[in-house]
């Protein structure tokens, strides 16, 4: 059985409204539209399975942005330092911008990886045959 046309219709048996046909509640009267549920049943095991699965690519994606963080803080700290002497600023003052360069570019870098990673493995367990 193939999925419905976006061009098909179908009238609310509530209200008698006029609703695509792959449309799940009516816009006008709200109610739920009555249709046969294809799927399997939820099992605990796979309602825990998904959980772990969730919980690790969380880890992962943390990790991964952690790392990018505090390596791209270093070197922005000592990229910072660089560019405020060669400004001629005063060690105090371009330990200010050292911070300011590291904290900044490492939280733009842990957010790209995090994005990134996250992306990918939301994808890979997609694509994961379920039983």
């Amino acid at each position: 059985m193939s999925a419905p046309e976006p061009w098909e219709t179908k009238t609310c048996p509530e209200c008698g409204a006029q609703l695509s046909a792959r449309a799940e509640y009516c816009w006008l009267c709200r109610k739920p539209l009555k249709a046969a549920v294809a799927g399997h049943a939820v099992t605990p095991i796979k309602v825990f399975s998904v959980f772990w699965l969730t919980l690790a690519i969380v880890a992962v994606v943390f990790v991964a942005a952690a790392i990018a963080f505090f390596t791209t803080c270093i070197g922005g700290f000592f990229v910072g330092m660089a560019v405020s002497g060669s400004m001629g600023r005063s060690g105090e003052e371009s330990l200010g911008w050292g911070f300011m360069a590291g904290i900044s570019l490492g939280v733009i870098a842990a957010l790209v990886v995090a994005l990134f990673c996250a992306r990918y493995l939301v994808s890979r367990a997609r694509r994961t045959p379920q039983p």
